[in-house]
């Protein structure tokens, strides 16, 4: 898993995951050219067990 300072399943376990808005996603008109990724890597945020 890349480290990027977080841990889902640690954060979940403290506050609970039921009320979550996800906002990690900004919109920039200058995108980064990512890579070609993965629909899960798309769609899931990463845990420790990735």
């Amino acid at each position: 898993m890349r480290d990027h300072g977080g841990d889902l399943d640690k954060a979940a376990s403290r506050f609970g995951r039921a009320d979550w808005i996800d906002l990690s996603t900004g919109i920039n008109r200058r995108p980064w050219p990512a890579p070609a990724l993965s629909p899960h890597a798309l769609t899931a945020l990463p845990t420790r067990a990735d």
